[in-house]
């Protein structure tokens, strides 16, 4: 259940404050995809709402995929956060990964 509202929040309040504003949701959805499970779930809900694919979403996350991919989705971070855990405790990894989506928002909000 935590896992559904935190997707949830993550498309509908910091995806609009994040991503591009005329194309948040599109990119939003990829997104979303990518975080319960695999891209082409993602790739799949944009071709609900776009069809042809002309929003430009699929080329923006085709351009950043190969920069995100080896740290994010099973890349380094995951191979990572067993020695992290050793050396850190977990609230000073949740306060950083909280730190990050706020000054994610706020830069949103800046562009």
């Amino acid at each position: 259940v935590l896992a559904v509202g935190w997707t949830a929040v993550c498309l509908l309040w910091i995806g609009r404050r994040v991503l591009p504003s005329d194309r948040w949701m599109e990119l939003g959805l990829i997104n979303y995809g990518m975080s319960t499970g695999t891209t082409a779930t993602g790739l799949l809900l944009l071709r609900m709402v776009d069809k042809d694919l002309e929003s430009g979403a699929a080329e923006d996350y085709a351009l950043a995929a190969p920069l995100s991919a080896p740290f994010i989705g099973g890349g380094l971070l995951t191979l990572m956060m067993p020695l992290l855990l050793e050396f850190v405790s977990l609230g000073v990894i949740a306060a950083i990964a909280s730190a990050t989506v706020v000054g994610l928002v706020l830069l949103g909000r800046r562009i």
